[in-house]
């Protein structure tokens, strides 16, 4: 069942802090799509991406995070944690390895 997050009587099961972070990021792996961040933790990245993006729960993710100066950036591996679809994106929630 979905709890709305804003209830009082909601119990919060986030492991660590959210900060809201909105970068352009590339899946490479495994498959290969634009997206942008949502939010990030410690342990975990929230993105947004096209809704025709094909991704499996629990499958094995690759992000490509371009530096802020765009000279370099960086890849993280993860785990697809969860999936929200709607018409106009798709959400990815991604654990980090």
């Amino acid at each position: 069942t979905m709890q709305d997050r804003l209830s009082p009587g909601f119990t919060n099961t986030r492991r660590a802090n959210r900060i809201n972070w909105r970068r352009p990021v590339t899946i490479v792996d495994p498959i290969r799509a634009e997206g942008q961040t949502v939010n990030v933790s410690a342990v975990g990245i929230l993105l947004t991406t096209s809704p025709q993006v094909r991704l499996e729960l629990g499958s094995e993710i690759a992000l490509d995070i371009p530096h802020i100066d765009g000279n370099d950036s960086l890849t993280v591996h993860g785990q697809v944690v969860r999936l929200e679809r709607t018409l106009d994106d798709l959400r990815v929630a991604v654990n980090l390895a």
